[in-house]
């Protein structure tokens, strides 16, 4: 007759066992702490991470310069102020522009902010303010009188222009990873979850300084550097085009334009070669110059 023995299980073993689970809880947690902190202390670091910096960007369509953009970010102790420029030459008469200015926290916290994107069939202008747990904001499209209201917020909201620092300084910049992130839409006049994905990655060759060429009186490059980028891709309200690790975009379309970084001699100063040019051959005098906003020397990163 065969008869079998259950073992209890010892003190000690008990003991050794609740102890592994514990480990193995609190690594669990450690990991889930890491890889799931709330989105809010991440976009604090991230604004912690933002430098003082300038870059520009020549416009080209079919290769030839239609335009040019700035990028302007300014810091102190406790605050940070994009500015961005961006002027699209149409025609000899006619200009496309789109400009915005944000200010937030070095925490990265939204204070206030103003846009405009002007176009041949378009002319809208917003303004916004974080008060308390709201966004007040004024929105004017054409010459509809302007529609102002209120969001109530349930935590940190962006606006387009911080979508590109929000998605390299979160988190290293990796592809696949992607994001959901909370982008006041001035065209609904909504919040909207903007999704956003880092689908690959690359390598440019950039110029980094310029020199004047007196026979054809332009600029051309005379050093170049090299700059790893990643590809984003987002919903309405979100950012597409190429990034570099800090947020800063490498290359991307708007107005119709492809957008290349570049020195501010090729991107400025050779556009407004070529408009005065062309603004005598058709007799347009005096060249439009005026009315450009000249841009400043770049701010580079320490």
């Amino acid at each position: 007759m065969n008869t079998s023995v259950r073992r209890t299980p010892s003190g000690r073993a008990v003991l050794a066992i609740g102890v592994l689970l514990l480990w193995l809880a609190g690594l669990g947690f450690l990991a889930r702490r890491e890889l799931f902190r709330p989105r809010l202390e991440r976009l604090a670091e991230a604004g912690l991470r933002i430098n003082q910096y300038t870059s520009f960007f020549a416009l080209r369509k079919n290769g030839e310069l239609v335009g040019y953009a700035s990028s302007i970010v300014d810091t102190t102790t406790s605050e940070i102020t994009i500015s961005d420029l961006m002027i699209r030459e149409l025609s000899i008469r006619r200009r496309a522009s789109k400009r915005a200015k944000v200010h937030l926290t070095r925490t990265f916290k939204l204070k206030d902010f103003e846009s405009s994107v002007v176009t041949e069939n378009l002319n809208l202008k917003t303004t916004g303010r974080v008060d308390g747990d709201s966004l007040i904001y004024t929105v004017s499209t054409n010459d509809k009188p302007p529609t102002r209201g209120s969001v109530k917020l349930d935590g940190p909201v962006l606006v387009p222009a911080l979508v590109p620092f929000a998605v390299a300084l979160m988190n290293d910049p990796i592809v696949g990873r992607s994001y959901s992130l909370p982008v006041f839409d001035p065209a609904t006049q909504t919040i909207v979850q903007v999704k956003s994905r880092i689908v690959k990655d690359s390598t440019f060759v950039l110029a980094d300084s310029a020199v004047l060429d007196s026979a054809s009186h332009e600029w051309k490059p005379i050093r170049t550097i090299e700059m790893k980028a990643w590809l984003v891709t987002s919903s309405p309200g979100g950012f597409n085009g190429w990034l570099d690790e800090t947020g800063h975009v490498v290359r991307t379309t708007e107005l119709d334009a492809d957008v290349l970084r570049s020195t501010i001699e090729e991107a400025f100063e050779n556009w407004m070669v070529g408009v005065n040019r062309r603004r005598r051959a058709a007799g347009i005098l005096p060249p439009l110059v005026d009315s450009t906003p000249v841009p400043t020397r770049p701010i580079r990163r320490p």
